[in-house]
Formats: structure tokens, C-alpha cells, sequence
């Protein structure tokens, strides 16, 4: 009995640090995505402010 629930409780840690890391690699490739997204946008601001200078 004692020896099924320290291996219980150990599957129960390992799979946790599993769950974090899959989670933390989620977050980080959201984060990723998100910083893109706000590079593309700064570059199309740009490229607005630049088309409007040659407008004038």
C-alpha cells in the first residue's frame, strides 16, 4: 500500500511538471505570436506615416 502511493504521488508530480512545461512552452509561444503581431503593426504604422509624408 505505502509503496503504490509514493509512486501514485510521484507519477502525480512528474505529470504536473509536464502539465507546466507544456503550458509554459504554450504561454511562451502565445507571447511569441503576440510580440510578432505588435512588430507587424509597428512596421504597417510606420510604413503609414511614411506614405503620408510623401502625400504632402
Amino acid at each position: 500500500m505505502n509503496g503504490s502511493l509514493i509512486i501514485g504521488m510521484l507519477v502525480g508530480i512528474v505529470l504536473g511538471f509536464i502539465a507546466a512545461g507544456s503550458l509554459g512552452a504554450l504561454i511562451g509561444l502565445c507571447a511569441g505570436i503576440l510580440f510578432h503581431i505588435a512588430n507587424g503593426l509597428d512596421s504597417l504604422n510606420q510604413f503609414i506615416k511614411e506614405k503620408e509624408k510623401r502625400s504632402e
